[in-house]
């Protein structure tokens, strides 16, 4: 986060956040697996209406499990590239998300595809609370789902499959949001699915972004949920409180909140690529899908899953996550043997240095 603004330091453990025009405290207006049997799903159409309404007032941002991929036609023989598509090609009207091509249901069981739905609200103006560069920075009525705060933080060493019972064992990939940082120049952190005719199972793990092997690092992990909110500020006697014109506490120096994610489009972008967010020192990032590149080698096609992850410190990129060898499935005249697509959606990002001290 740009550190132009005011800064305001958490008493507990030394970290800062700056207000500055652009803050403006965000809700979790959807954290959950989404399949045909979830409220809003239309298999047919494959179709998906968040049944969560958006708050008046507020812009949403959507991250899911796979965003984008290439797709492929059948011409009696083999499978062939059909070009790429958004499988969350998402649409806010007024209050209500609705997502297109999203997959719900596979011939043997249903998908699951993990979706989370982030609202916040646009530049307020107006004559009370914080004003920053004109913007009135947190004085807006807190939504029905409410603001998300940091339910935990940690720094954890990562080997193979992410385990959220290592920091709480109430955790779990469909009921929190989760946003992650490394130093470590390769690893990342990818989502695997694995369907079968028991259902599916989705977990993140940890990848080398050069090739899609597993690895290990050290990870500094933000996670955003309900668990534990009972009493979130009860404790808080020193530090900074801001609340609305109805006297709500809205932010607490002493509890971190999800604040707007800066969202960057990397679809202009190459595999392994840096890719600079202005205004964000350590960008974290959410695990997902971004986008597939497929090729053929021996008549025989390959595919495989690109993930958004760390680049550096500084920076992120799109790198390698799992590769499935795909028989029967071949290159075509308008898209030729070895073909990617990455999602013309943004990806979602924070800055670590806003919840860590470094």
């Amino acid at each position: 986060m740009s550190g132009v603004g005011l800064k305001i330091m958490n008493p507990h453990d030394g970290t800062h956040f700056v207000f500055n025009k652009d803050t403006a405290p965000a809700t979790l207006t959807w954290v959950a697996n989404v399949d045909n049997h979830t409220p809003g799903a239309n298999e047919r159409a494959e179709t998906w209406t968040c049944p969560v309404k958006i708050p008046s007032g507020y812009k949403s941002a959507v991250a899911a499990q796979r965003m984008a991929g290439v797709v492929f036609y059948y011409d009696g023989d083999n499978f062939r590239i059909n070009g790429g598509e958004e499988f969350c090609d998402y649409i806010q009207n007024g209050e209500t998300v609705t997502i297109k091509n999203i997959v719900l249901k596979n011939p043997f069981s249903s998908v699951g595809n993990i979706v989370k739905i982030i609202a916040y609200p646009h530049n307020q103006t107006g004559k009370a609370g914080l004003k920053i560069g004109g913007n009135v920075n947190f004085n807006v009525d807190i939504p029905h789902s409410g603001f998300s705060y940091v339910s935990h933080k940690a720094t954890l060493k990562i080997e193979g499959r992410v385990d959220f019972s290592k920091i709480d064992p109430r955790l779990n990939l469909g009921n929190c949001l989760a946003f992650f940082h490394t130093d470590d120049p390769y690893a990342m952190i990818s989502l695997y699915r694995r369907t079968n005719t028991d259902g599916y199972d989705l977990y993140y793990a940890c990848t080398d972004r050069r090739n899609g092997n597993r690895t290990s690092a050290t990870f500094r992990v933000i996670i955003f949920s309900d668990v534990g909110a009972e009493g979130r500020f009860g404790n808080e006697r020193y530090g900074l409180r801001l609340r609305n014109s109805r006297g709500q506490i809205t932010f607490s120096s002493g509890v971190g909140v999800l604040t707007r994610p800066t969202e960057v489009f990397i679809n202009a972008y190459k595999q392994n690529e840096r890719i600079v967010v202005p205004g964000i020192a350590r960008p974290m990032y959410i695990p997902s899908m971004v986008g597939e590149h497929f090729w053929v080698s021996d008549r025989k096609g390959y595919i495989q899953e690109l993930c958004v992850g760390n680049y550096d410190a500084g920076s992120i990129c799109i790198g390698a996550s799992m590769v499935d060898s795909k028989p029967g499935y071949l290159g075509s005249v308008g898209y030729g043997t070895d073909y990617t697509y990455i999602t013309q959606k943004p990806v979602l990002i924070l800055d670590a240095s806003d919840y860590f001290h470094f």
